[in-house]
């Protein structure tokens, strides 16, 4: 019974890894020389914005996803690490 809780529980936590790693990519984009890492992008801003209004928009967009952007590393980071005990026999 142990054995079929844990195998579904590392079903779930592998099916939340990936509802958070596209999250993070439709704000972001992984950093190249860093694996855990992601870096915001504004992606529905219009890069050639002059007025102040709309950079302000695009400043204040660009900093709402860097905040989400952390906290979905830092659950990312915890569901690797629950997998990982997983995969070495040790229960959560």
């Amino acid at each position: 019974m142990d054995t079929d809780k844990n195998v579904q529980s590392k079903l779930e936590l592998q099916e939340e890894l990936k509802i958070v790693e596209d999250q993070l990519e439709s704000m972001g984009k992984k950093n190249p020389s860093s694996k855990d890492d992601w870096e915001t992008e504004v992606n529905g801003a219009d890069p050639t914005a002059t007025e102040p209004d709309e950079l302000a928009d695009r400043m204040e967009e660009y900093e709402e996803n860097e905040e989400e952007i952390a906290a979905l590393e830092a659950r990312r980071k915890t569901i690797l690490e629950s997998l990982e005990k997983m995969g070495n026999g040790m229960a959560e």
